[in-house]
């Protein structure tokens, strides 16, 4: 199998999953010159909070867990003017 990314392993990854385990072991600049195209996209459609395991799950498969570490949410009162 051919390489895209210099690295025996991460190479053979294809680049989506490559740029998500670059983000794992906090290498961000790398993951960020992936061009924009082949970065991952999350579809939230695909995705549900499981208030009983307090976990973000695959609708389909809720076995599945949300392919990152974490995510940060933030909350902001709506003032309406």
């Amino acid at each position: 199998m051919d390489t895209w990314f210099d690295d025996p392993v991460l190479g053979k990854l294809p680049p989506q999953e490559a740029a998500v385990k670059l983000r794992e072991v906090g290498e961000n600049e790398a993951a960020d010159m992936l061009p924009e195209s082949l970065q991952p996209i999350l579809n939230w459609d695909e995705w549900v909070y499981h208030p009983t395991l307090g976990q973000i799950v695959k609708r389909s498969d809720q076995r599945q867990l949300i392919p990152y570490n974490y995510l940060i949410f933030s909350i902001s009162r709506y003032d309406g003017k």
